[in-house]
């Protein structure tokens, strides 16, 4: 899920790994959902996500045998205002590099011209708004994804219920 926000409203796209697939398991379009930038909600969800970081990178350090998909949520255009509004996005394969930089792999499709699905980034923390960790089928994190499960159609929000924790 990414959330891309502009003076008035922002826009939340589910990630492939939510309900990006059809039955059949072939890609679908993300969804998308508005949201308010000054929304006391989803800011707050934010804020919690932020305060567990710790508790992702001790994980990812040492994940236990049953974790994997290591994932951020984080704005892709944080200290490039030329590129436009703030865009939260999803970003995968997380690194924690011995000097401290965070490399991961672009997990929806951007918006600014210049990036591509699939492609490594470098993630400043301060840009962090969620995690994620897969645990056994399950989702753990996903903070802002909670959030928005009363706004969206009932079908993807039991389908996002059942893959979170």
């Amino acid at each position: 899920m990414r959330i891309r926000k502009s003076a008035f409203a922002g826009i939340v796209v589910m990630s492939l790994a939510l309900a990006g697939c059809d039955a059949l398991g072939r890609a679908t379009p993300d969804q998308t959902i508005g949201v308010h930038e000054d929304d006391p909600i989803m800011n707050a969800a934010k804020a919690e996500a932020r305060s567990t970081l710790p508790e992702f990178w001790e994980r990812l350090a040492k994940p236990s045998l049953f974790e994997t998909a290591f994932a951020l949520k984080y704005d892709l255009n944080h200290g490039h205002p030329e590129r436009g509004d703030a865009e939260l996005i999803w970003a995968g394969n997380v690194q924690k590099k011995k000097d401290g930089r965070i490399v991961a792999r672009l997990d929806n499709a951007p918006v600014p011209r210049g990036f591509v699905v699939g492609q490594m980034v470098v993630i400043p923390e301060e840009a962090i708004v969620d995690w994620q960790i897969e645990r056994e089928g399950k989702l753990d994190g996903h903070y802002t994804t909670r959030i928005l499960l009363s706004q969206m159609d009932a079908e993807t929000a039991q389908m996002v219920q059942e893959k979170l924790w």
